[in-house]
């Protein structure tokens, strides 16, 4: 490599650095609550604290409170076995999280309720429906509203509760909203803040992704003519069990340790991100690739066959505040974030129903930079190489990869050529 590139590769990964410390800060400006932490100031109103300890009110709002399902009060228990919510994103943020759901029941509210999906405009019944079971709620008595504010950005008390979920009948999956959507309800002197709406029939994926979106995390969804979208992920398209937020995400929200890489290719001995929250990133300020181990474990990728790498292309140019317009490019091909897929097969651009296991790289599988055909992705051509969108080639390479030898961790080579 000349010295030019390396000194072009050293000067992106200090951009980098450097990026990746501006937007773990607190932003200057409000934003909606979903928002790939895109701002950092509207925790408590926008969103739910994600440091610290938060005790998490779980309300059960259904016409029989014997009928609640048995996989739901696990899933909010302290010590059910199994990966419960705590569970989850204790180990999703190294942590640095630990949210503790409590379970109230309440009478479900009078009248015939809403049916199908919330929706929260205007003119919709779930508003008031909502309001009703928050107001059976407050006059209850079974919960003292300030212990369930002990938690906010300075991981003080904050005037909001730390964390709503609210289980009724009628609900179909689970729905996360800010807490803007209720102007007014209010428990005494604290304020509900950003809550998740579900019904008994939803599933735990549902339900834990819905969490994840009061706490600032985006879904990553296909596009409007279903093409995109990742795997491995909680923010993804669904698979067999319970995966582990993606790295990207992850790093977004403070819960990663970034691992830069931009000397020439050698050896490392990657832990399983899910012990040690470890990602290994390379690349430009805007653009780059992140590494992570991935592996099944207890209630964890329970979708995967055995331990790889998952690569993922990132581009945050095409990162953009909710309601703002997106960049020009290829959103299918050139999204903010996409699977590497090992076999070059990318079935999520293609529409194609993908499986979580098929995107890990592992044994015998090379990735790294094509210098002879420099052309972007797009559906007629979409080989496997470590250029950028664009074509350019990053001259990043990961080979020589050993899932089994030194298992938990994987050895592989990682480096700019």
């Amino acid at each position: 490599m000349s010295v030019s590139v390396r000194e072009k590769i050293k000067t992106g990964a200090a951009a980098l650095l450097f990026l990746l410390s501006a937007f773990l800060s607190p932003g200057a400006a409000r934003a909606d609550f979903s928002d790939f932490f895109l701002v950092g100031d509207d925790i408590g109103s926008d969103k739910t604290p994600r440091f610290g300890s938060s005790r998490v009110l779980v309300v059960f709002a259904i016409s029989d409170p014997s009928s609640a399902p048995t996989r739901l009060l696990d899933l909010f228990s302290l010590d059910a076995p199994g990966p419960t919510l705590r569970d989850y994103f204790r180990a999703a943020s190294i942590s640095q999280y630990d949210p503790k759901p409590e379970i109230v029941f309440v009478a479900a509210p009078s009248g015939v309720a809403p049916s199908g999906f919330p929706s929260f405009n205007e003119a919709s019944p779930w508003r008031g429906f909502t309001k009703e079971i928050l107001e059976s709620l407050s006059s209850s008595g079974s919960f003292v509203p300030a212990e369930f504010d002990i938690n906010g950005a300075e991981g003080l008390p904050d005037g909001y509760l730390d964390g709503l979920i609210i289980i009724a009948d009628g609900v179909e999956g689970a729905h996360a909203f800010p807490g803007g959507v209720l102007p007014g309800a209010m428990f005494g002197a604290v304020a509900p803040g950003p809550f998740a709406l579900a019904g008994p029939d939803a599933s735990e994926f549902e339900i834990l992704r819905a969490f994840a979106r009061m706490l600032g995390f985006a879904p990553i969804l296909s596009g409007p003519d279903g093409r995109g979208g990742i795997v491995l992920s909680l923010m993804g398209a669904p698979d067999k069990g319970i995966p582990l937020i993606d790295g990207y995400s992850r790093l977004r929200a403070g819960w990663a340790k970034p691992v830069l890489i931009a000397d020439p290719p050698r050896l490392f001995f990657l832990l399983p991100a899910l012990d040690s929250g470890e990602i290994y990133i390379t690349g430009g300020a805007h653009e780059f690739f992140l590494v992570e181990n991935r592996r099944p474990a207890s209630g964890f990728d329970t979708a995967l066959s055995g331990p790889g790498l998952a690569v993922f292309h990132i581009d945050e140019t095409r990162l953009v505040p909710p309601g703002s317009e997106p960049p020009d490019g290829d959103p299918v091909w050139r999204p903010v974030i996409m699977n590497k897929w090992p076999d070059a097969s990318y079935p999520l651009q293609k529409g194609i129903p993908a499986s979580s296991d098929d995107a890990l790289f592992r044994d015998g599988a090379v990735f790294k930079s094509d210098y002879s055909a420099q052309n972007p992705l797009s559906d007629k051509r979409h080989p496997i190489n470590s250029n950028y969108h664009g074509g350019e080639p990053s001259d990043f390479v990961i080979k020589d990869i050993d899932v089994s030898a030194h298992f938990p961790m994987i050895t592989v080579t990682l480096g700019m050529e």
